[in-house]
């Protein structure tokens, strides 16, 4: 659920800011409010960008197995920072360096390696030589060829020496310049800088064994940023200071108690429709496995908006299986899972959301294939008797059959999904009016998913005029309650549906789409095993041969493993889109939340 939040004005003497701030970032349920402008200072701005090149700093940071144990010394991590930041400077120019000398070599390969010194002291000994590389048509329409000597031709181009020739006398020709180093001089630079980059990555993987202590760093100056925000957002006035935000219902006795406490004014108001409320999501132990989810896509439901992380779950978890299809897919996955749970739980820590919900959706996709009796794309599975047990008679039949079953389950997912996100805009509503025309899309997409099957499946089972009667009463309900509203007289809002005829015939057009787009998952596992049959067929040959064996395991090995992956993306693309798009649009989701962040400190 969405935690319902008071918008709190708290009230303090000037000199006893300080004293409140630290009190609040105590007690930690005050989320600032956001002001239109943003705040700034010296401080902040110094703090904010030490906070963003400290982040870019451990992103330069190699990946270490060992880590040193350090003491949290705020000089020693400073330190380190600095030292990290000027390590990356002399490699990023190093690089570039090592860039240009690769260049120069190559400029020299061209001219066969020769040494620009050489054609230094030919010119103090009077011989002057100058370098040209021009197309193969300007040399040959040139008359005068005296003294030009063509060292090699090479894709309609030449390169030639130009033997005691004026510049003036070449013109419009350019005269290639040589860098200033020989080969020898720039392999021996070359060697140097090789030299120069494997101590300093030695140097920048010294410090990342240490770099628990930028992140510690990292958390203090953080916290120093928090602190200088809340002073800056700490208004003044006659003696008096105020701070406004936002506090959770459930934490709210806590601010009473400390504003009381401290003799602080504490004025709490419900929010109005023009502030900005972070949101507070309170899930139960299901609903929270959705959180690794929400976190990766970085959103978040507007407090005003739904709390769909329960519908969202169920239905993520069935779409996932359904695009991966492969029991044993899911049972590799279980394995893996159970693999990182029994690591962590040795190693003393508490097992994360994300391990729990990689399993929900393991278990979830070993369920899936078993009932149709995919196992790694193989035809032989069937032919175990345990794993023949699980398939249920819908999947039994030809492979025509059970695509049908599949796209029927897909469509009714659809209608599902997509009628309980009418069902929901219509309970949010009542007692307006215009909730009722939530009623009314309920009834175009039924009669969208009946249009599907008839279009897709070739299903009569529900005739043409039934289809179009159910989706007749619910476009005259989305008519008639489209556009009412509270306190306005029926009839004007009737009058209101005309300007939006053509809106609402995009939006019915869109909602067949909607219906339509389920279909992906049948095609995205359809695919998914048809991959797995493929390399299946291409590996079964090479089974016969004792040594072919061993490119037959390779081959299953390296498609399996790349239909996994791309099994995974599906997840990840699909399953997602159906829940942020379809869904979302149809209970009129933006997801323009933010967090609730209160000021607190980082214990």
């Amino acid at each position: 659920m969405i935690v319902t939040m008071k918008k709190a004005a708290l009230i303090t003497l000037e000199k006893e800011r300080d004293l409140a701030l630290k009190e609040l970032e105590e007690l930690g349920v005050l989320h600032l409010e956001r002001s239109s402008g943003d705040v700034s200072s010296d401080k902040y701005s110094r703090l904010e960008n030490n906070i963003n090149r400290l982040n870019q700093c451990m992103t330069v940071l190699p990946q270490v197995t060992e880590h040193k144990a350090v003491t949290t010394d705020r000089d020693e991590a400073e330190e380190l920072f600095n030292s990290v930041i000027e390590m990356e400077k002399q490699s990023k120019a190093l690089d570039d360096e090592m860039n240009h000398i690769h260049m120069q070599i190559e400029i020299l390969e061209q001219w066969d390696n020769i040494n620009p010194q050489d054609l230094v002291d030919l010119r103090e000994k009077g011989i002057d030589l100058r370098l040209f590389h021009v197309s193969e048509k300007e040399f040959i329409a040139r008359e005068d060829k005296e003294g030009l000597i063509i060292l090699n031709e090479k894709k309609g181009y030449v390169s030639l020496l130009a033997l005691n020739k004026k510049i003036e006398d070449l013109e419009p020709w350019e005269e290639v310049e040589l860098p200033e180093l020989g080969p020898n001089a720039l392999l021996s630079r070359k060697e140097q800088i090789e030299m120069s980059l494997t101590t300093l990555a030695d140097e920048l993987e010294d410090a990342a064994a240490r770099d628990s202590l930028l992140y510690w760093l990292l958390e203090e100056l953080q916290q120093e940023l928090q602190w200088e925000e809340a002073k800056l957002r700490y208004q003044e006035e006659d003696k008096l200071a105020y701070l406004q935000g936002y506090v959770p219902v459930d934490v709210l006795e806590d601010l009473q108690n400390t504003a009381k406490e401290n003799k602080w004014g504490l004025l709490l108001q419900d929010p109005n429709e023009e502030d900005a409320v972070p949101t507070k999501l309170k899930l139960g132990k299901v609903s929270s496995l959705l959180t690794p989810v929400l976190n990766l896509l970085g959103i978040t439901p507007g407090y005003r908006e739904f709390d769909v992380s329960f519908f969202f779950l169920s239905f993520f978890t069935v779409f996932a299986a359904m695009l991966i299809g492969d029991a044993g897919y899911g049972s590799l996955f279980l394995i893996a899972v159970l693999y990182f749970l029994i690591k962590t739980i040795v190693s003393g820590k508490k097992p994360g959301t994300g391990l729990a919900l990689f399993m929900l959706l393991s278990l979830t996709t070993i369920i899936w294939g078993a009932l149709n009796g995919n196992w790694f794309g193989s035809a032989y599975a069937m032919n175990i008797p345990l794993l023949a047990r699980f398939r249920i008679d819908a999947f039994s039949g030809t492979e025509a059959d059970v695509n049908d079953t599949i796209m029927r389950i897909s469509f009714f997912l659809g209608v599902v999904q997509l009628g309980l996100a009418c069902i929901q805009r219509f309970i949010r509503e009542l007692p307006q009016l215009k909730g009722f025309a939530q009623l009314g899309w309920f009834g175009v997409v039924v009669g969208m998913y009946y249009l599907v099957l008839n279009q897709v499946l070739g299903d009569t089972s529900v005739a043409y005029s039934v289809i179009f009667t159910i989706m007749g009463i619910g476009l005259a309900l989305i008519f008639l309650f489209g556009y009412q509203e509270k306190g306005q007289n029926f009839f004007i809002g009737v009058l209101k549906s005309f300007p939006n005829l053509f809106t609402l015939f995009l939006d019915v057009v869109g909602s067949f789409a909607n219906m339509m787009s389920y279909i992906r998952l049948f095609a995205v596992g359809l695919a998914s095993l048809k991959i797995a049959q493929t390399f299946n067929m291409m590996a079964a040959p090479l089974m016969e041969g004792s040594f072919s064996k061993v490119g037959a395991v390779g081959i299953l090995l390296a498609g399996h493993t790349l239909n996994i992956v791309l099994a995974l993306l599906a997840v990840f693309v699909h399953a997602i889109r159906l829940n942020i798009l379809e869904y979302s649009g149809q209970l009129g989701m933006e997801w323009s939340g933010f967090k609730y962040e209160p000021f607190k400190g980082s214990n």
